[in-house]
């Protein structure tokens, strides 16, 4: 009887003693505890950079970048290549690089500042206001007449297509305050030519505010109000994220105290497209894209936002586009509170806006702000009107939707200038965590061409911010979060990661997902962890690992096609750098082939195979080059298809089969800066591919 005695008295002391102090213990786990997980035993380590703190001399030798924060220790900086670290730990998914160098990105997208919109701009401005209280819309042009174009309310909260919008757009005269119904935006002109000022405001909707107030006193709400909210930047890559947004990047580096941000460094995309990314985030559904948009929400009684909804959440989904594809993926009518979308469709009419990806490199200025910055004034706006209430909000920004890579950096002012006052105004009284993510990286430039560009594809921006107060009440929050940083992740995980926070304002819920995929604030992502095992295609994997071939040289139909391949690389070298239409091409020798080196293979699919072919030529035998080619059967593989002239598709009969083989990279393997290399990027050629004439360099 001694035993179960003691075991009484245990919990008597457990309720009396530990269980008035959960917050004391909660806020105590901010302390960085250096024990992580590891598979193969039952003991626990952190990633390298994180030592016993109880060894000093280890722990200062690791710690350079390491600050404190109050009582929680954390990575000083985030940085574009700290990615260092997750390459010295154990992990089976360890990618062989994440993108381009510092100097190569610098090369391939150069720094570049474009003007604000009010310089571009050289016809007059209309004054607009809208007066909600009185329902009436107003507009001033000084020493003109104006016109505007109104929302079309037959098509609010929908999301419709161009070509069905346009019909209800009309141009119309101001001559007295217009009357207003249930319209949220107008584009205003000064000669009912050049439209250069656009409002976008949301109403307050009484009916919305009411259900949610009374569902979050039905679940007894114990804490402030939370705002969730995922802002995702389309075509973002983490370290293009880094590259092409430097006052984000500082402003995440120094938040204010009562927050805190997350780098996830090894996060690995779901699928190729926008959709294939993010519907797998919102539902559990299989999605189906059709051509013809049904008119309901596809995803309802599965989809994120009913999740939401349900818990007393108001609801807000914006798309800064007026294409078809999440349309046709989720259904035009989205059981949400507000939507942002159709003025991305009139703009497309009037600012002749264009958010494709093989837009025209244009700056996309709708009035006197770049488009995007509508979506992010509407957000604040959305969020003022209906403070005090729980909030779910999702943004599909696609400023970096384009085909140069450097348009990204028109959303840096922008962005920095929202979240700093965002945080700021709505921390007072709620608790946020925001979810800062692209869909994918880079889909433009050479993104199919340099190795580099492809993986960056792969391993798209996340940052997680939030408010501290609402990590503490998350028992081992920061350790789980911090290692997560360093592990593989991926889209789906974020589903039962956001789910999660539904509950929050009530309680602290059950916290471990029962599916393949890990809710990050309780959950550490397996050392072994691998893309197969989350359902990521072998296209799509950042850390796949080729085998070498060592005995490919007795097999006679490889060893062809490996010759066939290292010949047409050396096409794509040559035309690159010793050809007429580039200037002074003779500065570079027509480069010849001289020896194989290594052969690495990998089937990713049973129809397609990735070949790695290292070697040299003979104009400089230390020049060594590494290219990379899709093999394979399958007619529809993306990475098949037939692209640019730099990236065209060979027809090749392999074993017997009618083969494609598809060049997407080639590297340089040695070490070449230099005089050459300086002359090269001087005149414009690319420098990896240049074996200088030196006569030329005289």
């Amino acid at each position: 009887m001694i035993k179960p005695c003691l075991a009484y008295v245990f919990i008597f002391f457990y309720i009396i003693l530990v269980f008035p102090n959960m917050n004391f213990l909660a806020r105590k786990q901010r302390l960085l505890t250096e024990l992580l997980l590891i598979p193969s035993t039952s003991v626990s380590t952190v990633s390298p950079i994180y030592q016993t703190l109880g060894n000093s001399k280890t722990f200062k030798e690791k710690s350079q970048n390491i600050k404190e924060s109050g009582d929680y220790l954390i990575r000083k900086n985030f940085s574009i290549d700290d990615t260092d670290v997750i390459m010295q730990d154990s992990l089976v998914c360890k990618p062989s690089n994440f993108g381009y160098t510092l100097e190569n990105g610098e090369y391939v997208f150069p720094k570049y500042k474009y003007p604000s919109c009010d310089e571009i701009n050289s016809y007059p401005v209309p004054k607009i206001a809208f007066n909600f209280k009185d329902n009436t819309l107003t507009i001033e042009c000084k020493s003109s007449n104006s016109w505007y174009v109104l929302e079309p309310t037959r098509t609010q909260n929908r999301l419709y297509q161009f070509s069905e919008i346009r019909p209800y757009l009309t141009s119309q005269e101001f001559t007295k305050p217009i009357k207003l119904t249930t319209e949220e935006f107008v584009f205003a002109s000064c000669d009912n030519l050049h439209f250069t000022s656009a409002l976008y405001l949301p109403r307050f909707n009484s009916t919305t505010y009411t259900r949610t107030s009374e569902k979050m006193n039905q679940l007894k709400q114990k804490h402030q109000p939370l705002i969730v909210m995922i802002l995702t930047v389309d075509s973002f890559s983490r370290r293009h994220f880094f590259r092409k947004l430097p006052k984000t990047i500082d402003y995440l580096n120094k938040l204010p105290k009562n927050f805190t941000a997350f780098d996830f460094k090894l996060h690995n995309i779901f699928g190729s497209s926008s959709v294939e990314n993010m519907v797998p985030i919102f539902s559990d559904i299989p999605y189906q894209e059709v051509d013809i948009p049904r008119e309901y929400d596809v995803h309802k009684n599965d989809s994120m936002w009913k999740h939401f909804r349900e818990k007393g959440f108001v609801t807000l989904f914006g798309l800064e586009d007026c294409d078809y594809y999440f349309p046709n993926a989720l259904g035009r009518k989205l059981e949400v509170d507000h939507i942002i979308r159709n003025f991305y469709c009139v703009a497309k009419e009037y600012s002749n806006l264009d958010t494709e990806v093989t837009s025209k490199i244009t700056q996309r200025c709708v009035g006197q702000h770049m488009s995007h910055w509508y979506t992010l004034n509407y957000t604040h706006e959305f969020s003022k009107i209906y403070s005090g209430l729980n909030q779910w909000i999702y943004l599909h920004i696609n400023t970096a939707h384009e085909a140069t890579g450097q348009h990204a950096s028109t959303l840096d002012d922008d962005l920095f200038s929202f979240l700093k006052q965002y945080l700021n105004e709505f921390s007072q009284k709620h608790e946020i965590a925001l979810f800062l993510q692209a869909d994918h990286g880079m889909r433009y430039g050479n993104w199919f061409q340099d190795i580099e560009g492809y993986q960056e594809n792969k391993l798209p921006a996340f940052f997680l911010i939030a408010s501290s107060s609402l990590l503490d009440r998350i028992p081992e929050s920061y350790d789980k979060l911090i290692t997560n940083t360093l592990r593989l992740t991926t889209k789906k995980d974020l589903r039962p990661t956001i789910n999660y926070l539904a509950d929050f304002p009530y309680t602290v819920p059950s916290s471990v997902s029962k599916t393949k995929f890990i809710n990050l604030f309780t959950q550490i992502s397996s050392l072994n962890r691998t893309c197969e095992e989350i359902d990521i295609s072998p296209f799509d994997c950042s850390c796949l690992v080729v085998e070498e071939l060592p005995d490919f040289e007795k097999d006679e139909e490889l060893l062809d096609l490996v010759y066939t391949i290292i010949q047409e690389a050396l096409y794509k070298m040559n035309t690159a750098v010793h050809t007429p239409y580039i200037g002074d091409f003779n500065l570079c020798q027509k480069l010849t082939f001289r020896k194989i080196i290594n052969v690495y293979g990998l089937m990713l699919n049973n129809k397609v195979e990735e070949l790695q072919i290292k070697f040299n030529i003979n104009e400089n035998t230390h020049a060594i080059f590494e290219v990379f080619a899709f093999v394979g059967t399958h007619k529809r593989s993306m990475v098949l298809k037939v692209g640019s002239r730099q990236s065209p598709v060979l027809n090749y009969v392999y074993r017997g089969f009618k083969c494609k083989v598809k060049i997407f990279g080639i590297k340089r393997k040695d070490r070449y800066a230099g005089i050459c290399e300086n002359a090269a990027r001087a005149r414009n050629v690319k420098a990896e591919y240049c074996i200088c004439n030196f006569e030329a360099l005289e």
